[in-house]
């Protein structure tokens, strides 16, 4: 099992019965959190190689966005 810690904070109570209506809240938030997270670095990524190219069209580096997404994947 992997190591846990855990965190205490407040939701509007509108929010956090919407959450345990889905049931299991701890692991909607869970899932919810990751998800979140992972949109927010695949964002910090694709704005950190936009400083490659003033023209993404001369500079096209697809494969290379792809190939360091899958090793930042391996990372975690």
């Amino acid at each position: 099992m992997a190591k846990t810690t855990q965190l205490s904070f407040r939701l509007p109570s509108e929010l956090a019965d919407r959450i345990r209506k889905r049931g299991a809240p701890t692991k909607f938030v869970m899932q919810a959190v990751q998800e979140k997270l992972s949109r927010d670095e695949a964002a910090e990524i694709e704005q950190s190689l936009q400083c490659l190219a003033f023209d993404d069209e001369q500079n096209d580096i697809s494969d290379f966005k792809k190939a360091q997404r899958k090793v930042i994947e391996r990372a975690d």
